[in-house]
């Protein structure tokens, strides 16, 4: 597990609670259960969310969408709160409540080591390797293609303006 997310302090969960009883709280799944279900029972579970990053998006489009100047408190990696925060700054306040956590190493990508790492799973670099994941066969047509499919914009992914 990643110490970004396992050092949740409850404490934070619920201070947040108590400031905004009408928030909604948006965590990470490896913050803990007893954090998570902390949140709940002060919250109720239609406030606490529990996913990764497409559900985190999901939710704020649903939230931004049906409840706009919601306070939404988002538990996981800062960098990645700090581009919500921005996204959603008209619509949504959303606060990262996880302060005195440093930043997740592991969710810096930048566009050179993306792409050499696409290259290296098409090119078949990576069998017996910790990064290797199984497919079942059903799938691995569709996962190729869409691998394909990332590759054919490298040319245009250095044009983009990567923060």
């Amino acid at each position: 597990q990643c110490n970004v997310h396992v050092k949740t302090d409850p404490k934070v969960l619920l201070d947040f609670a108590e400031t905004h009883k009408k928030g909604h709280l948006i965590l990470h799944p490896e913050v803990p259960n007893e954090h998570i279900f902390a949140a709940v029972k002060r919250l109720g579970p239609k406030r606490v969310g529990v996913g990764s990053t497409r559900f985190i998006r999901d939710r704020l489009d649903e939230l931004a969408q049906n409840q706009p100047g919601t306070a939404v408190g988002i538990a996981t990696e800062s960098n990645f709160v700090r581009e919500l925060t921005d996204t959603y700054r008209d619509t949504l306040n959303v606060m990262n409540i996880l302060r005195n956590v440093c930043a997740c190493v592991h969710m810096r990508t930048r566009p050179e080591s993306l792409i050499s790492a696409l290259e290296a799973l098409q090119n078949d670099q990576l069998k017996g390797t910790s990064y290797l994941v199984e497919l079942d066969p059903d799938l691995r047509s569709a996962a190729k293609e869409a691998l394909e499919r990332s590759l054919s914009l490298k040319s245009r992914a250095f044009d983009l303006d990567w923060q």
